[in-house]
């Protein structure tokens, strides 16, 4: 009987130690990464307004401890596996904060930056989950020079919302992407420098599957010094007095650098096919339309020095006038992963108070808005 008992606990045993082997040879052919970043600073705003209930209650320069503005303070876990056949599991999980206040960003989600799962094939990727849509991978690198990751492109501190009307009607330019959840997102693989993917958000509505849904298409083709792409999307977004509208975005972009010169320009129109309300200004107006222009430059002064100058140019249609910012930058390397940076942006518009996407953006009391930004940003 004992040496039963002795037989019977070697192979359970020997069943536990198979068991936790299989996942160590497993974790053999996986590779998991834990990364991050940091970036903080202070932002002067030449005149901002406090509102209360929609109505201006103060107004004001403002000096403000912003961070997240040259790059989205995150912290990141992301993995893949091989699977064989030329095929690997990929995750990524990634969290993003306010390291002022050490809240979570993005609402407060846990993994408000992204949150997939996929897998990557000989053609490219296929991914579930809260993901970037193709104005981020396609338009949005235009604006930043091939450098290094340290290095701030002056489109870096540009204008998403270009104005109080533009940011409430959710008429920026875009270019700076947006993450759209419940996705089902295809990257291909360079083919001769091309790429191509397509994207769908489900609206998961019973009754209607289309609200809140969004899709969304994009074609990239790169070759030595030159980079050039091209996006095209619409998305069911809610309006006003509780109605879903449709919004039409397209947008494309080029790059050409020159050694250490950088050229970029993007053009993207956004059209919202619904009635728009600002209660700021008591105005409303339908099929609002956008269309925004941005060209820039960054150069490369010596290995650790980098600057950028852009600018961007919107137009509106009815009536509500055009705006313009101008944008400078510097930033020195002290490391490969530290820098410091300086931003100066102005900006005029010539329909609403200015509105400078810059932090979280505080709206001017008239046209004119000036920022100025001297702050310190990480990466590990």
């Amino acid at each position: 009987m004992r040496i039963h008992a002795a037989l019977g606990m070697a192979a359970l045993s020997l069943g536990h130690f198979a068991t936790f082997v299989q996942p160590v040879q497993a974790h053999e052919t996986s590779n998991i990464v834990i990364y991050g970043l940091v970036d903080s600073g202070l932002s002067y705003y030449s005149n901002s307004v406090a509102l209360n209930g929609g109505q201006i209650a103060a107004s004001g320069s403002a000096l403000r401890l912003d961070n997240g503005i040259a790059a989205g303070n995150r912290v990141g876990f992301s993995g893949s596996e091989d699977l064989g056949g030329g095929m690997s599991a990929v995750f990524k999980l990634e969290n993003g904060f306010d390291a002022a206040k050490g809240s979570m960003g993005q609402g407060g989600l846990l993994f408000g930056r992204q949150s997939y799962v996929g897998l990557n094939t000989a053609a490219g990727l296929w991914a579930i989950g809260r993901q970037y849509d193709f104005m981020f991978d396609y338009l949005n690198l235009m604006g930043y020079t091939n450098a290094g990751h340290n290095n701030i492109g002056a489109s870096g501190q540009g204008l998403d919302g270009m104005s109080a009307i533009a940011a409430t009607a959710q008429l920026g330019n875009h270019t700076y992407g947006a993450r759209v959840n419940n996705a089902l997102k295809f990257s291909s693989n360079s083919f001769s420098g091309f790429r191509f993917g397509a994207l769908l958000g489900l609206g998961e509505q019973a009754g209607s599957q289309s609200r809140g849904s969004s899709a969304q298409a994009g074609l990239n083709y790169g070759q030595g010094n030159f980079l050039i792409g091209a996006v095209a999307g619409v998305s069911s977004v809610p309006g006003s007095d509780s109605q879903y509208a449709t919004k039409r975005l397209a947008g494309a972009g080029a790059k050409l650098t020159l050694d250490k010169l950088a050229l970029y320009g993007s053009y993207t129109q956004v059209h919202f096919d619904g009635l728009v309300s600002y209660a700021a200004r008591g105005i409303s107006w339908k099929g609002a339309r956008v269309d925004t222009l941005d060209i820039g430059a960054d150069y490369q002064f010596t290995p650790v020095v980098n600057g950028g100058l852009s600018w961007q140019h919107q137009t509106r249609n009815s009536d509500l006038g055009a705006a313009d910012q101008v944008t400078a930058s510097l930033s020195y390397s002290l490391s490969k992963r530290t820098s410091l940076y300086s931003t100066v942006a102005y900006q005029h518009d010539r329909a609403f108070g200015a509105l400078n996407v810059f932090g979280a953006g505080t709206p001017s009391s008239n046209g004119v808005q000036v920022v100025s930004r001297v702050a310190m940003r990480t990466a590990f």
